[in-house]
């Protein structure tokens, strides 16, 4: 991966951040993708793509810029 790619990975994740689009959330992620998105405590951690889209749908974030949030 190069600069490039993981910047276009980025706007992808902020993409799906702000349109909690699950497709577009599950395609970040390979389909054995673990996902930490707070540094302590095994409830906080997510296995598989398919879990993190369904985790994702659960609680939209509220401090999302679009003004949907």
């Amino acid at each position: 991966m190069n600069r490039d790619d993981l910047q276009a990975w980025l706007d992808r994740y902020v993409a799906a951040w702000r349109t909690y689009d699950r497709a577009a959330v599950e395609a970040l992620f390979t389909p054995d993708a673990v996902y930490r998105w707070r540094p302590y405590g095994a409830h906080r951690i997510l296995r598989g793509r398919d879990a993190i889209g369904a985790r994702w749908m659960e609680e939209p974030d509220e401090s999302r810029s679009d003004g949907q949030g």
